[in-house]
């Protein structure tokens, strides 16, 4: 639902495959979702083929349906999403880029670090920048106060830990700094 973290996703996966003729390059999309959103657009921008990798069932099937409603605008790509944990797939062969939007709110949060370093065995050139979108992920930490918990707001009753970014009810007390 990030509008503009989708748009600079897609604008970054253009530019990697217009680097190559169209139709050569392989991808892989770890955690692809129930929309297969970054693998639809690496489809609709030339790659070859695009593995997705879901542990969820559910949003598996979504997304395989998803795909099949594209399967009009991506052609002749194939899409092929598997099931699992990604430490748990096999690829039929080796990728050129890795698309991933599997980061929470704090970088590690939904398993990054374990899951890029053990994807590193799906690539073609698994040490090179260019192989993968994004190529490094930062948490950045701030104290802050939250205007509208500490006024009693619309809801008091809210008790919560982390907050949005872009939440406009909080002012920062510092500078943020780097926390991984």
């Amino acid at each position: 639902a990030d509008q503009q973290r989708t748009s600079l996703y897609v604008e970054a996966i253009r530019q990697r495959l217009a680097e190559h003729p169209p139709g050569t390059m392989t991808v892989l999309d770890i955690g692809t979702g129930p929309f297969a959103v970054l693998a639809l657009n690496a489809a609709a921008a030339g790659a070859k083929k695009v593995y997705c990798i879901e542990a969820n069932r559910d949003a598996a099937e979504r997304a395989r349906q998803e795909i099949e409603w594209a399967s009009a605008q991506i052609h002749p790509c194939e899409v092929e999403v598997f099931e699992g944990f990604s430490t748990d797939v096999e690829l039929p062969e080796k990728v050129d880029l890795l698309v991933t939007e599997i980061a929470g709110s704090v970088a590690s949060e939904e398993g990054l670090y374990a899951t890029i370093r053990d994807a590193h065995r799906f690539m073609k050139k698994p040490h090179e920048p260019s192989s993968y979108i994004p190529f490094a992920y930062q948490t950045l930490g701030a104290p802050a106060v939250d205007m509208v918990h500490h006024s009693g707001g619309a809801d008091p009753t809210r008790n919560f830990l982390r907050v949005e970014a872009d939440d406009t009810t909080l002012q920062l007390l510092a500078d943020p700094i780097l926390v991984e």
